[in-house]
């Protein structure tokens, strides 16, 4: 008797510890970060709401203020930021990019910004793709605007630094050959960078003030030979790129399929449909088309498995028309979020986005709506102290293995 109720103890147990690991496999955890450019803190919230760091990044001697925007490394090990010395109001000519290693808790790369630098990639967006972790660098890039009645429009520049000695080790510019090639009729373009690994820079020729556009001519760069090639598809600030797969999204306008009107409202765009380059083939799938609305943004979410839709309605009080898709086109549902829904981006389980208080003296809050149950209604996981005015989401990570297959993709018409 006593050895059947031990047996039947230990199936117990097992069972337990299975339930267990079943729940937290079902759980699926994620982070978010969020960055408070005031006082330079960046803390990591995970899915159940917890804070699970703060970092407040380290100024230099010399510096007293942040830039509006980070970059968040793929792992959370680095953040790149931009450390500014205020003290003259007149001046900001002492700016420095720097790459702190949160774990070491040291800045580890700087870089010295010149006066004539208007804006840098990773403040206008995509900071993670900055990052090529397994080589221990990060690519920045800049736009230079020549002031003081020169006559001469600017220029921009492309530099890659490594973490490990800290310095540049590749410099592309506007007044080189090389860079000369590219665009050479849009006059001052930010380069954005969209992708970094193995040596591979592939960034987004953002023409400067123009953050609105769909999509903008893209180039990769090889640092060790130096070359330059156009990229296979344009990208632009709506796309959105799967790690696991390398898969992006985009919205674009594709004339073989019905389309609206174009929005009174300038200067956005006419977009009617989804498509998706996938580096395995090669080639460029249209998933989904929106007749009648213009098509605004399209997000990986649930892992990769389904994507997220927005469309822009002629009333600008109104929020954004979602739809959530399968991969084959599939309409699941139509979930409604608040018009202060931004950034939205994709975790194992759905999606997270932050929300602007609904009135004065309110807290910001971090929503998760999970997109497996089927209920599709937003949570809120973590609210943010009123007097913190200015904080933004900047990215998430999570550890979910890929799905061992996808739902092959729609294709509306033929690919390109």
């Amino acid at each position: 008797m006593l050895k059947k109720g031990i047996l039947i103890l230990s199936l117990l147990m097992i069972a337990l510890l299975a339930a267990s690991a079943s729940a937290q496999e079902d759980a699926l955890p994620w982070s978010a970060y969020l960055y408070e450019a005031l006082t330079g803190t960046v803390t990591e919230v995970g899915s159940d709401g917890s804070v699970l760091r703060e970092v407040v990044l380290p100024l230099a001697q010399g510096f007293n203020s942040y830039g509006p925007g980070i970059a968040v490394s793929p792992s959370g090990e680095y953040i790149a930021y931009v450390m500014a010395d205020t003290s003259n109001p007149e001046e900001l000519s002492n700016r420095q990019v720097a790459v702190v290693d949160t774990v070491l808790s040291s800045i580890v790369a700087t870089y010295a910004l010149s006066p004539d630098v208007q804006a840098v990639s990773f403040e206008l967006g995509l900071g993670q793709f900055s990052f090529d972790e397994t080589n221990r660098r990060f690519a920045l890039g800049s736009v230079l605007v020549f002031l003081g009645g020169t006559g001469v429009p600017g220029g921009w520049e492309v530099v890659v630094l490594d973490l490990v000695s800290g310095t540049s080790i590749a410099r592309l510019a506007s007044d080189e050959p090389v860079g000369q090639s590219i665009n050479p009729d849009t006059g001052l373009i930010v380069p954005v960078i969209a992708s970094y690994e193995n040596d591979q820079v592939t960034f987004m020729t953002v023409y400067y003030a123009t953050e609105g556009l769909p999509q903008y001519p893209t180039y990769t760069w090889d640092t060790a030979s130096g070359q330059i090639s156009e990229a296979p598809v344009k990208l632009g600030f709506g796309q959105s790129t799967l790690p696991a797969t390398g898969e992006t999204l985009n919205v674009t306008l594709d004339e073989r399929l019905p389309a609206g009107e174009p929005p009174e409202i300038a200067p956005i765009a006419l977009l009617n449909a989804v498509s998706v380059y996938d580096p395995a083939s090669g080639e460029t799938y249209v998933i989904y088309n929106e007749p009648e609305q213009t098509l605004t943004q399209a997000v990986f979410v649930q892992n990769g498995e389904r994507v997220l839709i927005s469309a822009f309605q002629d009333d600008i009080m109104a929020p954004p028309l979602y739809t959530l898709i399968e991969r084959d086109g599939t309409v699941v549902a139509q979930p409604e979020l608040p018009q202060s829904a931004y950034p939205i981006l994709g975790t194992p389980d759905g999606f997270v986005y932050m929300e602007a208080p609904p009135q004065e003296g309110g807290s910001t809050t971090l929503v998760h709506v999970n997109t497996r149950e089927g209920d599709f209604t937003p949570q809120v996981v973590y609210s943010i102290a009123p007097e913190k005015v200015i904080v933004t989401l900047v990215n998430v990570r999570w550890n979910a293995p890929a799905p061992e297959s996808f739902t092959p993709w729609a294709q509306l018409v033929e690919p390109r």
